[in-house]
């Protein structure tokens, strides 16, 4: 119906399938939204950086919600002279976690404490490319959760934020079938709660790490892609 351009049609579908998938998760979007307080609060201020050798290999790591860029930024940067694409992993999260010792406090708290030596340590490891490239990319989307930690294990990694009209960022999420992921994303108040939590702890990593997140904006990367695309890889560090 969406391709075919009736899209009153095409809306009516999307909620009818996105209320069935709903109905089969057991899921509140309170809790994400408790969540991500939580990690504002334990990431309250920017720490001092990691005090290991700084790694031969640059790191960047784009974030921003599904649907928003992030695959089109990643194919643009990843496409460069001596840049490769660890896809989307859990390579970060799983070093963190592991640098954390919850004893017993919340994994939030436990994560802010984690010692950014150890943390970059354990990614590095996890993280390093097979094929030996200088620079290597990170793009699972939900690594805006780590923004905090990722800046002070790896303070030399660009953090690339992909931003998306907020309409057209929901609405793309609620048409889309995740599967397991992005349960808030078939209900249209779910995904709006979500998006204010979301952008909300943005601007909290903003706020703390001024300067350090290249924000890129979908609509002009599509509409001037060699200019955005060139100034992004500048801010990288990277040859265009």
């Amino acid at each position: 119906l969406h391709d075919h351009s009736r899209y009153d049609d095409a809306c009516v579908a999307f909620a009818r399938g996105a209320a069935a998938r709903r109905r089969h998760l057991r899921y509140d979007v309170a809790t994400d939204e408790a969540k991500l307080r939580r990690i504002e609060e334990a990431f309250g201020r920017e720490a001092p950086a990691a005090k290991r050798r700084a790694s031969d290999r640059q790191h960047i790591f784009i974030i921003g919600l599904p649907r928003s860029g992030t695959t089109l930024t990643e194919r643009i940067l990843g496409a460069l002279p001596g840049v490769t694409s660890n896809g989307e992993t859990d390579n970060f999260s799983n070093a963190l976690i592991a640098a954390a010792s919850t004893g017993r406090r919340d994994i939030f708290e436990a994560c802010a404490d984690a010692d950014p030596d150890d943390v970059a340590a354990g990614y590095e490891a996890l993280a390093a490319p097979a094929c030996g490239a200088k620079t290597a990319i990170e793009k699972l989307p939900l690594n805006y959760l780590y923004v905090g930690a990722i800046a002070r294990a790896l303070p030399t990694a660009s953090l690339v934020w992909v931003r998306r009209n907020p309409v057209d960022s929901c609405f793309a999420m609620f048409r889309t079938l995740f599967g397991e992921a992005y349960p808030f994303s078939y209900d249209f108040s779910d995904v709006a709660r979500y998006y204010a939590a979301y952008w909300r702890l943005m601007m909290h990593w903003k706020a703390i790490l001024p300067g350090r997140i290249v924000e890129v904006d979908y609509e002009a990367l599509v509409a001037a892609p060699s200019k955005v695309g060139a100034n992004l890889a500048a801010r990288c560090g990277l040859a265009w």
